[in-house]
């Protein structure tokens, strides 16, 4: 299980988004990575 979190600001007391990602490790990389992108 990863799980990630994008903050609003630097206080880090208002989530923007957060996701758990399950199952097989190359899926979720590939979900993780997608997810870091919409970031970037």
């Amino acid at each position: 299980m990863i799980k990630l979190a994008v903050f609003e600001g630097t206080s880090k007391s208002v989530f923007k988004d957060r996701r758990e990602f399950g199952g097989s490790l190359f899926k979720q990389l590939d979900e993780v990575y997608n997810f870091i992108d919409r970031y970037i």
